[in-house]
């Protein structure tokens, strides 16, 4: 079962720039995976958040802190994440999560 969070649960990740995001279903692979946790507020839910590693990929409609994710990385993840097994969804998620960190630093 996924735990509410509020956007300071975020706040030490958001720091160490671990913390990324993209539109609702951007990524259609991720849906493989269960989430661990969400946000919502007075409009009704915002986001989702799925811990990867030592990273936070989250994605919703609004409200959503840290980096969004480029669109030529979703798009090369999504062709290689195609008909994968999750445990492969997830190494490629982590990869993308270390491309991102790479692009900010």
């Amino acid at each position: 079962m996924k735990a509410k969070v509020t956007r300071s649960f975020f706040s030490y990740d958001l720091m160490k720039s671990r913390v990324f995001s993209c539109g609702y279903c951007e990524i259609p692979a991720m849906e493989k995976l269960s989430p661990e946790v969400y946000n919502s507020g007075i409009y009704g839910w915002n986001y989702d958040g799925y811990s990867i590693g030592k990273y936070w990929i989250l994605s919703g409609y609004r409200n959503m802190p840290g980096q969004k994710i480029q669109e030529s990385l979703i798009d090369d993840f999504n062709r290689q994440a195609k008909n994968q097994p999750t445990k492969n969804v997830i190494e490629l998620l982590h990869a993308l999560c270390e491309q991102m960190e790479a692009l900010e630093k």
